[in-house]
């Protein structure tokens, strides 16, 4: 069911406003008609087009030709008509389907054995990761172009960086992860370490008198140990037995 169009603005800032987002989770989309499935409707009492397709994804997947039966998954179809996950990206799959294995089983990728009970659930890629960046995503394998001026850039590290965990076999799911490259531009990252820096100042300062004019000090004895403040126009030096060794920074002013 759609939720209302005012309805993040009630619990806060919403997934549109995040500055990265990275979407994981089971989302159950399923294999449904890949290319070369040719269903027989003659007797679908006793043949039914499920047990059909369970048959043929199988038979891919004996035969090492998974990849063939990404034609039919419903989540790349459905990203590919722009019906859902708007800005979002994912990385080429090429793994085997994480779903439905025999729970506790033992199973990897030379042997991946798939649940073959009554309900005949067809193995699928269940389990995704998508992701963006501050501005929607144009590929998964390559970050948005350097001249966007604001927000953060992502990408896959690397085209293996998308895969799945075959030799975990606690659930009748397999795990899927990505591994992502972060790239914030430098001179915001410049800005908040300025800022970071200059809250420091003001507090080293208050916590010594407030004066710059001389070399100040300041000592706490808090939490069992003793830090020193050491500060003046251009240089505080933190020194204490909590502290590993002299820190010292420069007045970000």
């Amino acid at each position: 069911m759609a939720a209302a169009a005012g309805d993040d603005d009630e619990w806060g800032a919403g997934m549109r406003d995040a500055e990265l987002l990275v979407w994981v989770g089971d989302f159950n989309y399923r294999v449904d008609r890949p290319d070369g499935f040719q269903p027989d409707d003659s007797d679908p009492e006793n043949n039914p087009v499920n047990t059909q397709l369970c048959q043929y994804v199988h038979r891919k997947i004996s035969a090492k030709q998974h990849l063939d039966l990404l034609s039919g998954d419903q989540c790349i179809r459905e990203m590919a008509k722009g019906a859902i996950f708007h800005g979002l990206a994912e990385g080429p799959i090429r793994f085997l389907p994480t779903y439905k294995f025999e729970k506790g089983r033992e199973s990897n990728a030379l042997q991946p054995f798939y649940d073959q009970g009554e309900k005949k659930r067809v193995p699928a890629w269940t389990d995704r990761v998508l992701f963006r960046g501050s501005g929607a995503q144009r590929s998964a394998l390559e970050c948005n172009a350097a001249d966007q001026r604001s927000g953060v850039r992502v990408c896959l590290a690397s085209p293996q960086a998308y895969n799945s965990l075959m030799e975990v076999n606690v659930s009748d799911h397999k795990p899927v992860y990505a591994v992502l490259a972060v790239h914030l531009l430098w001179y915001q990252q410049q800005q908040l370490r300025r800022c970071s820096l200059g809250r420091l100042w003001q507090a080293a300062a208050a916590a010594a008198g407030g004066s710059f004019s001389s070399t100040s000090s300041y000592a706490d004895a808090a939490s069992g140990g003793s830090l020193s403040l050491l500060l003046n126009l251009q240089q505080l030096t933190l020194q204490g037995s909590n502290v590993p060794a002299a820190l010292q920074l420069r007045n970000p002013s």
